[in-house]
């Protein structure tokens, strides 16, 4: 799980096989519970590459799984990192749960 801190944002760090297929577009799913007292925006990263941008107007409590498809190549052998930074003109909570990544291997 990846949990917003005091300034908002996390990452998680996980390695990948040498057979991924750079050439293919891979898949992130994730379930998202946020709590925001105000406006908010959300951002997630992978590998400093921004893949989803998220805005919730007015404050209250948000659940719900989604997927998104990022880049050909965005996923690379070794090591990757998944990122979030959040913003609000006020108090939020934000976490990510049952985070999984999709690639193509070549066999």
């Amino acid at each position: 799980m990846l949990e917003s801190g005091a300034a908002g944002g996390s990452e998680k760090a996980f390695d990948v096989p040498p057979n991924v297929s750079s050439g293919a577009r891979s898949i992130l799913g994730f379930t998202l519970k946020v709590w925001h007292a105000d406006d908010m925006n959300l951002k997630l990263r992978m590998n400093g590459t921004e893949v989803w941008d998220w805005n919730w107007s007015g404050e209250g409590t948000h659940l719900q799984y989604f997927q998104e498809v990022m880049p050909a190549g965005l996923i690379k052998p070794g090591n990757n990192v998944l990122s979030f930074d959040s913003s609000s003109g006020d108090f939020r909570q934000v976490q990510l749960s049952d985070v999984v990544v999709w690639w193509q291997a070549n066999i």
